[in-house]
């Protein structure tokens, strides 16, 4: 059972630590678009 909820960590572990790289591209689209839109 103990071996059990470490590999459910490990997972939710991975799957935070994907979605917030994926995080942190989209907001760097995000600020990126922004600035071409203050640029012009």
């Amino acid at each position: 059972n103990f071996k059990k909820s470490a590999a459910l960590f490990e997972t939710s572990v991975l799957t935070a630590m994907t979605g917030s790289q994926v995080a942190g591209r989209t907001t760097l689209k995000l600020a990126g678009l922004w600035q071409v839109l203050v640029i012009m």
